[in-house]
């Protein structure tokens, strides 16, 4: 997508117009105040850091954007003085010839050209989907609600989302009320255990993963990849610098971005990333690429922002430590990776689809609402018994409602006592069982029944199969 480019000389004398030389320029959004997406090209594929002072030594400078309603702010500062230009107008449709953009508008006067005439206005899609699991934590299956300790380098949250603790530290990750919005869901994040001092090696972050099958269409590592924009909301008690990156499954691929939180109120924050052009990406069921956002990371997993690299890092010198003490508390809401450039209002979620999105790395037959555990009558899996006594049959297939993104990891639960076996509820006692002949598509339950195990005994057993993406 062609950028449209904004050319400026820069002043800030209080006394009088006077061209200031290399000063800091920071352009936000009007619209909700968040730093924009700047770039050096038309294409948008060389990202400008923002802000910076990115002014030459004549006080010239430009940079290339997308056109949004209301516009930019732009402020520039040199030593002690700024000014700011409000509401600045960028667009590719002041750069067309009249005649020539009145024509394609005119030649889309039908119902069926609408997108058309939208991605002319606009320069979006409205159609681009979300490429990230479970944007707005609307679905906890493995715990429903209650808080996820992360204390280990790759540990599972709410369904398509992870963290990675590495140091001395612990925090937590819980599907949450959004504070702000009652209606609403969103990922509270607590530190639980604080590391004050970040070793080089240090690292913690929430992570979420894009199947390969979902982010081939962006062609990352061929020559002339995609690019993607992420949207989310964002609140914490912990002001500063937030590294977010890009990553692919092997870990040796990475850009890093900021977001720079000013203050402890809702904060809309929106980031582009020019894909990469090299290394290896997976296009199937694997990873297809990592989104990261750093709570606090070392020296290690450090970089400056804005380009690919041969690396895994996570954030740059900047960044803030949310894991000081352990009473700081954020709130990541409504986050959304979507192609192109232009950013977009985060769309409602259609839970049906989004349940069966989850499902493909998480299956439980426990009732929604309902966390796995040992001991939960409901809902079970029921089947009778066809032989008597202590011997092994094979019972009961379960076919999954969508196909699993690989063959998965089954447990059983006992619906009546803490262990993994399969409940008589006849004979009230327990059988042997496991979840064998696993694939994408369903398993198969086999047990060994007991003693007093009879013909046609109610047999009961709760199920999950986990091939989440980690």
């Amino acid at each position: 997508m062609t950028l449209a480019c904004f050319n400026s000389a820069s002043f800030v004398t209080s006394s009088g117009l006077g061209i200031s030389v290399s000063p800091t320029v920071e352009v936000r959004r009007e619209d909700n105040s968040a730093l924009a997406s700047i770039f050096s090209d038309e294409a948008g594929t060389t990202p400008i850091t923002n802000p910076s002072a990115f002014a030459d030594s004549v006080g010239r400078f430009k940079f290339y954007a997308a056109g949004i309603d209301r516009g930019y702010s732009i402020l520039v500062t040199k030593g002690a003085e700024s000014f700011t230009l409000r509401n600045v107008g960028v667009g590719t449709a002041g750069q067309r010839d009249a005649t020539a953009y009145a024509g394609t508008l005119l030649a889309a006067a039908d119902a069926a050209s609408a997108r058309a005439i939208l991605e002319v206005l606009n320069q979006a899609d409205i159609s681009r989907p979300n490429l990230l699991t479970n944007g707005n934590w609307l679905i906890d299956q493995i715990l429903e609600g209650t808080a996820y300790t992360i204390n280990v380098a790759a540990s599972n949250a709410m369904d398509g989302w992870s963290g990675s603790a590495t140091g001395v530290g612990v925090f937590g990750m819980q599907q949450v009320a959004d504070p702000d919005n009652a209606a609403l869901k969103a990922c509270k994040i607590t530190c639980n255990t604080a590391d004050a001092s970040i070793a080089a090696g240090d690292a913690y972050y929430c992570y979420t993963a894009v199947e390969g099958y979902d982010s081939a269409d962006l062609k990352p590592g061929t020559a002339s990849p995609a690019s993607v924009t992420l949207v989310f909301a964002f609140k914490s008690n912990v002001t500063g610098v937030y590294g977010v990156s890009l990553a692919n499954s092997a870990g040796n691929r990475s850009q890093v971005q900021i977001i720079t939180v000013p203050d402890t109120d809702e904060n809309t924050y929106s980031l582009t990333f020019a894909l990469d052009t090299t290394g290896t990406w997976l296009y199937t069921n694997g990873v297809g690429l990592y989104l990261r956002i750093c709570l606090a990371a070392g020296s290690t997993f450090q970089k400056a922002a804005g380009s690919w690299g041969a690396d895994n890092m996570l954030t740059t010198s900047a960044q803030a430590n949310f894991m000081s003490v352990n009473t700081n508390v954020a709130y990541l809401k409504r986050i959304q990776l979507i192609p192109g450039t232009v950013v977009l209002a985060y769309g409602p979620q259609n839970y049906q689809k989004e349940l069966a999105k989850v499902q493909r790395g998480y299956w439980k037959s426990f009732a929604q609402g309902t966390a796995p555990a040992q001991g939960v009558a409901a809902a079970a899996l029921v089947n009778a018994a066809v032989r008597a006594g202590a011997v092994s049959h094979t019972w009961q297939t379960i076919l999954f409602p969508v196909p699993m993104r690989a063959t998965p990891t089954g447990v059983t639960y006992n619906p009546a006592a803490a262990n993994a076996q399969v409940r008589d509820t006849t004979a009230a006692v327990d059988c042997s069982g496991t979840a064998i002949a696993l694939s994408d598509a369903g398993f198969v339950i086999s047990d060994t029944g007991n003693a007093a195990t009879g013909i046609d005994s109610v047999l009961k057993v709760h199920v999950t199969a986990n091939a989440r993406l980690s």
